[in-house]
């Protein structure tokens, strides 16, 4: 059984996380019209404002898994065969 290229699974790749990227800022997008007032919600919940601080050590954890995602390709490429234009589009 012969092995994909490594062009194809890198455009595999970066496709999954267009994908990813594009969904989750869409998402963003939607929670702003969903949530119109902050305070008590008439569907019952409670809608609140973060600061940049408390968001920070809420997401801290999927920050450094954000850095890890970036910096691993760059460690395996030259290994795997990669074009290096795709590690460009990765991350870029």
């Amino acid at each position: 059984m012969a092995l994909a290229s490594p062009s194809v699974i890198a455009a595999a790749v970066v496709a999954l996380v267009a994908f990813v990227v594009l969904y989750d800022g869409w998402r963003v997008t939607q929670g702003r019209s969903q949530v119109g007032r902050l305070g008590r919600l008439s569907g019952g919940g409670f809608a609140w404002q973060a600061d940049a601080g408390r968001e920070l050590v809420r997401n801290g954890s999927q920050l450094v898994t954000l850095g890890v995602m970036m910096a691993l390709p760059w460690i395996l490429f030259e290994r795997s065969g990669t074009p290096i234009w795709w590690l460009l589009l990765f991350d870029g």
